[in-house]
């Protein structure tokens, strides 16, 4: 009995965990790879070349992580999408269980505590790390670190033919993520740690004579050779060095950011680093005369060479891609745990201490278990996700698929990377996307900017509409707003659904009738298993359709039905969205001071509205009030850090200080380019944020600076004619090559 109450931590730490997996299905990605997993069950191989798309149909694709898409196709056809989250719960808990093996040889005298120490330190981790929780392929190459991590932590213990279980692993590790690289990497860390320690100690045995050294050598041997085990042979060999070029030449995604951009500085990295630097700290105190002895270097056990290394291998991983911190983490852990150790190892001995520290760390659990299930944790950590098993309706294009469908609409698409993973699914077989979310595994970098240029300038897609003579074109409803208002105003285009995700163009060829889609009815079993963690479950509402369409109209300047349905919708429900959108109608009418009024109210009623601060701002903007105009778009800025349109007001605000050259100009002066990089992160590669950083760095007498974002778009068609002649007279003057 007291052994079984000595694991309710660890207990109560699996349940959170899996509280933590249970969530709505939100990631676009998802819906290729399970299209990817059904064509392969379909036709009984995985692809070798692009099926998908009709811009690179037949380019070579190595696709490793073909494995997990054939595993999410199965769990999709026999339960349904959302299921693919018990995949991510059932993954964590089985890392978590690994992991508590990788803590027992870290700390097998308090073995009785170790499920005390474990479940106190697991919770920050999972809080950390739980980001990435989203039923990616990804989940795979965090369980296979940490189980890679233990059989050679054991091994370096005491030798064991277990470690050549390596050799399978790696093979299935290959054909399940592309990061399965991080397994021979490990290997190479203990083989290099081992022999470190072996120089420090200075042996007399002869390096030849060593027989461990001929055991990692043959491991890692094999490791490489099993990566060619796969349906693409050697060319995965080179496949994890393709992926880091990716890192530094994908800009379109988030989670690459590395750690000189800003918005890889989230609570999470800080929260960790916190975590590592004092888990060094209490170890470094602690055992600061057994480390070093004599001007002779010693490694405090279990700090082996080799873990160390580890440590320092996944810190540089971690700092090149935001989505890389959750490797950090893991592979930190067993060390938090036991500094932690060393810090309570007096209490230890005291069972009562122990059993407050038990109480305790159970009562936490608990309340962050309840603030998950309650979606309490998610609103105050401004996360996108929401708890409950269900594909969000708010994230997918799913009304527009069926409205598609419904009507019988066929031809070529023309559609970007958002929506055009769910329609590849959705649509099955005859549909083929233009772009899509496999990136630069299929689409070269020049083509994500031939994109860009497209959605942002009207005449670069009828250019390539006059090409490609698309049927119908599907667009993300909350971004390409440039793209929008041209289409909505377009004589060859005429819109025909508008719903939460997307808006659908009709070429004058075709005739529709939109259709209006109840909410979906949630699935019984992933209801039910959302109900049995929280009884009081109920899953999230539509967003109203209302605010929405008004929201729409808005973007492509139709006032009057702007209006219309901002007014409906405020009948409906006295909304801070409703509020605010009455206030962007009136912005762009130029009536300032009732759109002023109009956003207060909002704010009023939610005053985390970034929407509304962001229009706050503008109508301080046009009124020349800057002061107070930046001051609102900060507030946009710190409620949504991805507001692309507050960083460009904030941007022309300090330019308003810079024109001023006073004493504070060069403080402004900076500022403003800070925006602009932040926005050309948001949108990379847009000619006028470009344009607009380059002059800047000219005024800040930097012509490198200037030249790197001029020379770009040195000619480039969508400017002025001013602009370009400005442009080049800049790169003149600094000494650029032309």
């Amino acid at each position: 009995m007291k052994k079984l109450t000595e694991k309710i931590p660890l207990f109560l730490c699996v349940i959170f965990a899996f509280a933590l997996c249970i969530k709505g299905l939100r990631e676009p990605d998802v819906w290729w790879q399970i299209r990817t997993g059904e064509w392969i069950l379909e036709n009984g191989r995985v692809p070798t070349h692009d099926v998908f798309s009709y811009t690179f149909n037949g380019t070579p694709w190595i696709n490793v992580k073909w494995g997990s898409e054939v595993l999410f196709a199965i769990t999709s056809k026999l339960l349904g999408a959302e299921f693919i989250f018990l995949i991510q719960a059932t993954v964590i808990i089985i890392l978590l269980l690994v992991l508590y093996k990788v803590c027992y040889l870290f700390v097998p005298e308090h073995s009785s505590n170790l499920s005390l120490l474990f479940a106190i330190c697991a919770v920050p981790l999972l809080l950390i790390s739980e980001y990435r929780f989203n039923g990616r392929p990804e989940m795979f190459s965090h369980l296979l670190s940490i189980v890679f991590l233990w059989l050679l932590l054991r091994e370096q213990k005491k030798s064991s033919r277990q470690v050549w279980l390596l050799v399978p692993l790696q093979i299935v590790w290959a054909n399940l993520h592309e990061a399965f690289g991080i397994g021979i990497v490990l290997t190479l860390v203990f083989a290099a740690g081992n022999l470190l320690e072996w120089f420090v100690a200075k042996r007399n045995k002869k390096l030849a004579e060593v027989t461990w050294f001929k055991k990692w050598f043959i491991l890692l041997a094999l490791q490489t050779i099993c990566v060619t085990i796969n349906p693409y042979g050697f060319a995965l060999l080179t496949k994890p060095l393709n992926i880091l070029g990716q890192v530094y030449e994908n800009k379109f995604t988030t989670e690459l950011f590395d750690f000189t951009n800003p918005e890889y500085w989230q609570w999470n990295v800080y929260a960790l680093l916190v975590l590592i630097f004092v888990s060094t700290a209490v170890i470094v105190f602690y055992y600061r005369k057994s480390i070093t002895s004599k001007n002779k270097v010693t490694f405090v056990s279990p700090f082996s060479a080799a873990y160390i290394l580890v440590l320092l291998s996944f810190f540089y991983l971690a700092s090149t891609a935001y989505r890389n911190v959750v490797f950090l983490a893991l592979v930190s852990f067993p060390a938090m745990v036991y500094a932690l150790k060393t810090l309570l190892s007096k209490h230890l001995t005291n069972e009562k201490i122990v059993w407050r520290f038990r109480i305790t760390a159970s009562t936490i659990i608990v309340l962050g278990y309840i603030m998950v299930v309650s979606g309490k944790y998610y609103n105050i950590s401004q996360s996108r996700d929401s708890y409950g098993l269900r594909v969000l309706e708010n994230f997918n294009p799913i009304e527009t698929s069926e409205f598609i469908k419904a009507n019988h609409v066929s031809g070529k698409c023309f559609s970007d990377y958002l929506t055009s993973s769910y329609l590849l699914w959705s649509l099955q077989p005859k549909f083929k996307t233009y772009i899509d979310l496999r990136d630069l595994d299929v689409f070269p970098p020049d083509f994500f900017n031939r994109f860009a240029e497209v959605v942002t300038f009207p005449q670069e897609f009828d250019r390539l509409d006059s090409i490609e003579r698309f049927d119908y074109v599907v667009l993300y409803r909350p971004q390409f707003n440039n793209l929008h208002n041209h289409l909505y105003n377009n004589s060859r285009y005429r819109l025909a659904h508008i719903d939460a995700v997307a808006a659908v163009y009709l070429s004058d060829s075709f005739k529709a009738a939109n259709i209006k889609m109840p909410p979906t009815p949630p699935n019984s079993l992933s209801y039910g298993i959302s109900k049995f963690f929280n009884p009081f479950y109920q899953p999230q509402k539509k967003e109203d359709n209302t605010a929405i369409i008004s929201s729409y109209y808005l973007t492509v300047g139709d006032y009057e039905k702007a209006t219309e349905y901002a007014l409906s919708a405020l009948t409906d429900n006295a909304t801070d969205l409703a509020y605010q959108l009455l206030g962007e109608v009136n912005y762009q009418k130029q009536q300032y001071l009732q759109a002023d009024s109009f956003y207060r109210i909002a704010l009023q009623l939610n005053s985390k509205n970034a929407a509304a601060w962001l229009g706050l701002g503008a109508t301080y903007f046009q009124q020349q009030n800057y002061k107070q105009a930046l001051q609102s778009f900060e507030q946009a800025m710190a409620y949504d850090k991805q507001s692309l349109n507050a960083r460009l007001f904030a941007a022309e605000c300090c330019k308003y200080y810079v024109n001023l050259n006073n004493s504070e100009s060069i403080s402004y002066l900076n500022k403003a380019i800070e925006h602009y990089l932040a926005a050309n992160r948001l949108n990379p590669d847009n000619p006028s944020i470009l344009m607009n950083t380059g002059l800047l760095y000219y005024k800040k007498n930097d012509c490198s600076k200037a030249i790197e974002y001029l020379n770009p778009i040195k000619g480039f068609e969508g400017l002025s004619t001013s602009e370009r002649k400005t442009i080049a007279d800049i790169l003149l003057r600094c000494g650029a090559k032309f």
